[in-house]
């Protein structure tokens, strides 16, 4: 027998299933040009998604066949269950969307928040590609604390992380690879709390949910309340950035109140328990951490 190919052999059985998982995606990965700063490639579940190339950080990364915040999508699998309502705030092209869809087998809808409408359109022809738009409710209006309109800027090159936040909250907020002195363009869009979106729109409890809307967090938290109260169940995976917000102590215990069990999702992708904000600080060297708050046991 050919030495060689024995030992070809040994090894592929010595892979584990995840890595096989990632040598599978390796294998069929490919980004197709659509015309127009589009392409259309697969991200690792196998699933279809089209992307604006003019964005340098999201989509460039997802169009090389990389995973987008690994550890953020494994711990919405986790906290998934069959017959949730799964919502969405800030969806941007749709890839935790459908990391987690295949877990979501019931007939509840998903609902996208994305009031980006380039990126909004974008997303429309993804949830068409993968036979899902028929159970998706994707609006175009800003999750907030209030009722009214506000200007939604788009930094050169970060199509995908369009925010409701000025120039200079993310200057404070520390976030340099925005490249908040230029602003490519803008859009004037209608916000909403998601109470007022919930009572409209026949959303009886909130079940799992991703909220990722650059900076504007402690706004959306602000206006879920009423809905919060009415759902026991509620699991949710949350962009904290520290210098964010007016008041990221209040905001913390705001979070608390709301949630008896909390991770964060450290820099090395493990979740670690957060009581304390100096806890969440302790979990990332960086200026932001994502923090997985629920109401039931964390798997």
């Amino acid at each position: 027998m050919n030495p060689i190919r024995t030992a070809r052999t040994r090894a592929a059985r010595a892979l584990d299933r995840r890595f096989e998982r990632v040598l599978r995606h390796l294998d069929q990965h490919r980004t197709i040009s659509c015309g127009d700063h589009l392409v259309l490639t697969r991200i690792p579940c196998g699933r279809p998604i089209y992307l604006d190339m003019r964005d340098t950080s999201v989509a460039a990364h997802i169009a090389l066949g990389d995973p987008w915040e690994p550890a953020v999508s494994a711990a919405l699998v986790s906290l998934a269950r069959p017959t949730d309502t799964f919502v969405d705030v800030g969806a941007n092209f749709g890839y935790h969307t459908l990391m987690v869809a295949d877990r979501l087998t019931g007939e509840r809808p998903f609902r996208l928040f994305e009031p980006n409408p380039v990126v909004r359109d974008i997303l429309r022809r993804t949830l068409l590609a993968n036979g899902i738009a028929h159970r998706s409710a994707l609006e175009g209006v800003a999750l907030s604390d209030r009722t009214g309109a506000a200007t939604l800027s788009v930094w050169s090159g970060h199509w995908g992380g369009a925010s409701l936040e000025s120039a200079e909250t993310h200057v404070a907020a520390q976030r340099p690879w925005i490249g908040m002195t230029e602003v490519e363009d803008s859009f004037t869009v209608t916000t909403t709390p998601l109470d007022d979106y919930a009572d409209a729109h026949d959303l009886a409890t909130l079940d799992l949910c991703k909220i990722d809307v650059e900076g504007h967090e402690d706004a959306v938290f602000a206006g879920m309340t009423t809905l919060l109260d009415r759902s026991p169940d509620a699991r949710m995976v949350l962009e904290f950035t520290f210098g964010a917000y007016a008041d990221p102590d209040g905001f913390w215990a705001d979070l608390c109140a709301a949630f008896p069990h909390r991770r964060a999702i450290a820099d090395d992708g493990s979740l670690r328990e957060v009581r304390t904000l100096g806890d969440l600080q302790a979990a990332t060297a960086f200026e932001l951490v994502n923090v997985v708050v629920s109401r039931v046991p964390i798997p």
